[in-house]
């Protein structure tokens, strides 16, 4: 292949880069009704849908190494165009499917297609900007794609408020057909030679390396620390739905307040700087407040029976603050962790930083199934306040402990 025809196809891969991770980032349709969907269409519990969530979260962790190593054997270019395919077969299940225990089959599925799909696209993102020694632009393109996802949601969650009322197949259709197109989409990207690091490391080296980050106080609490605050973010997503509906909030309101959430996020992504200029040092306390105040500020006026309208103002305000903070910091927590790596080390610590936000999701999910079973959704708000200031406030403090030993700094 001549320099030329190369450079062009690497010039594709960005050109369709934004477009699929715009499509990819999360299902778009499904994700504003799924909840309800599974409830009212399905016949499904709330604690039968967190027990689903608990599983496809188990499944994404256990899927991360044998989907690095299929990833070595097949490359990015391959796995970018599986990956759409798995989670449109998850979402055919959906469609057609009944019986509870065939979903679980569907959020494996999904898992699988999530895999594919995080572990391709950015290297391929990364790599073609490499070849093209355009590696400084990674974080431009990977944040137009992030907005577009953002934008394209929030018109799907209006719609898919409306189409709900109508049937509540459609929407569910609509991201079928959204995979569809993503997969096209797909076929736009070309494999690429990837570089392979120049030191051949042996499974000692990198052994050393995970004892490395296992007794590095700093970088094992901000891990720890991250699959906590995961797990919170994760109860809110699927709560936020149900607690509206339980309160009579119409499906299509729920589908307008999460297109103003939308919204939101894709205004945080957009000015993630400014807020974290705000916050300062304080970002990840600033965080976990947050979380654990909404926890209270949502479970105890629905306990005592508070007003509709106060439970309905209490909601939107806590779903906008949370989609305001969620997308700086996932950006300011990582920063953390890459300021306690090394190039040898920072692979390794990221992917128990996935591991550990996979376990924190799957547990915090869990444990919402549990409680449902005997607590309404403002007792379970409560109870996940207590444990979560239980289990938060060690790594919190051990991250802060060992800060001045870090020099973390944000690029403007």
């Amino acid at each position: 292949m001549n320099k030329q025809v190369k450079e062009k196809k690497l010039l594709n891969n960005l050109k369709a880069y934004v477009l699929y991770r715009g499509l990819s980032y999360d299902f778009l349709f499904l994700l504003a009704m799924e909840v309800l969907f599974l409830t009212h269409i399905k016949g499904f519990s709330l604690s039968g849908v967190m027990f689903l969530t608990a599983f496809g979260a188990s499944a994404s962790f256990l899927l991360q190494v044998p989907m690095a190593m299929i990833y070595s054997k097949v490359g990015s270019g391959r796995l970018i165009k599986i990956g759409p395919l798995f989670l449109l077969a998850a979402v055919l299940i959906y469609i057609f499917a009944s019986s509870y225990g065939t979903f679980f089959i569907a959020s494996l599925l999904r898992a699988i297609g999530a895999a594919c799909v995080v572990m391709a696209s950015n290297p391929m993102l990364y790599n073609s900007l490499r070849t093209l020694k355009r590696e400084e632009e990674f974080s431009k393109i990977e944040g137009k794609g992030v907005s577009l996802f953002f934008l394209l949601n929030a018109l799907a969650m209006v719609v898919s408020g409306f189409l709900f009322d109508i049937n509540g197949y459609i929407p569910i259709i609509l991201c079928a057909i959204t995979l569809v197109i993503l997969w096209i989409v797909s076929l736009r990207f070309s494999e690429i030679e990837e570089q392979k690091d120049l030191k051949s490391y042996s499974f000692k080296d990198n052994v050393n390396d995970y004892k490395r980050i296992i007794n590095s106080k700093f970088l094992i609490s901000v891990i720890l620390f991250a699959g906590i605050i995961w797990g919170l973010f994760g109860i809110f997503l699927q709560f936020e739905k149900a607690y509206l509906d339980s309160i009579g909030v119409s499906a299509t309101f729920i589908g307008m307040i999460m297109a103003g959430v939308s919204l939101t996020s894709f205004l945080a992504a957009r000015y993630n700087y400014k807020i974290q200029n705000i916050l300062g040092k304080n970002d990840l306390r600033f965080t976990a407040i947050f979380l654990l105040l909404m926890l209270i500020l949502l479970g105890i006026p629905y306990i005592l029976g508070a007003p509709f309208i106060l439970l309905t103002i209490i909601a939107i305000v806590s779903q906008l603050g949370r989609s305001l903070i969620k997308s700086p910091y996932r950006i300011f927590v990582k920063r953390y962790l890459y300021d306690g790596t090394d190039k040898n080390t920072i692979s390794k610590a990221l992917a128990l930083f996935n591991m550990s936000e996979a376990i924190g999701r799957a547990s915090f999910a869990a444990l919402a199934g549990i409680l449902l079973q005997f607590a309404n959704i403002g007792e379970a708000y409560i109870y996940i306040f207590v444990i979560a200031l239980i289990v938060i406030v060690v790594p919190l403090k051990r991250v802060y402990d060992n800060f001045d030993k870090q020099s973390i700094e944000f690029e403007e």
